[in-house]
Order: structure tokens, then C-alpha cells, then sequence
């Protein structure tokens, strides 16, 4: 399924405390995308959760990075996290 396809039916504007933009948008378009950016202005990994189908289906299909930009401030927990070698 293409990324189009994928987001065909969403909504053109979201509002996130009402509104599933994670179920409607974020986890299909992962699910459909080959590349991932994400850019954060507040970075918790509790984040991942809530996206965890489509990003599970994104590495499982792809072994394209996954490049983030995020807020500076981590807890130490998230900065251990981030910190691990993948290979590992």
C-alpha cells in the first residue's frame, strides 16, 4: 500500500486530545513508509507506545534509520535507552 493510500481517508486537521491521529495518520503512514524522521520539541520514550503497531510494521519492513530530532532534556531511563547499541 502506498503512504497516499495509506492516509487517504484522514482528516485534514487533528486535534490531540479528542481526535486519533495516531490511529488515523502516524500508524498507517508508518506502516506504509520506507524512511522515518521524527522531530520532538518534548522527548519521552512512553511516546513509542502509542505508535508501537506502525513502528513495529516500519522496522520489521525497512532497514532504513530511524533519524530523530528531539528535545535535549532526557531522563536518564531514555538516555540509556537511546544510548544501547542496536547490534547488542
Amino acid at each position: 500500500m502506498s503512504l497516499i493510500d495509506a492516509i487517504s481517508d484522514a482528516s485534514p486537521a487533528y486535534v490531540s486530545t479528542k481526535d486519533d491521529a495516531n490511529g488515523e495518520v502516524i500508524i498507517p503512514a508508518l506502516k506504509a513508509s520506507n524512511n522515518l524522521k521524527i522531530m520532538m520539541g518534548y522527548f519521552s520514550s512512553a511516546s513509542f507506545s502509542t505508535i508501537a503497531p506502525g513502528l513495529a510494521s516500519f522496522l520489521k519492513n525497512t532497514n532504513a534509520p530511524l533519524k530523530m530530532v528531539v528535545s535535549p532534556h532526557f531522563t536518564k531511563e531514555d538516555y540509556d535507552l537511546l544510548s544501547q547499541d542496536p547490534q547488542k
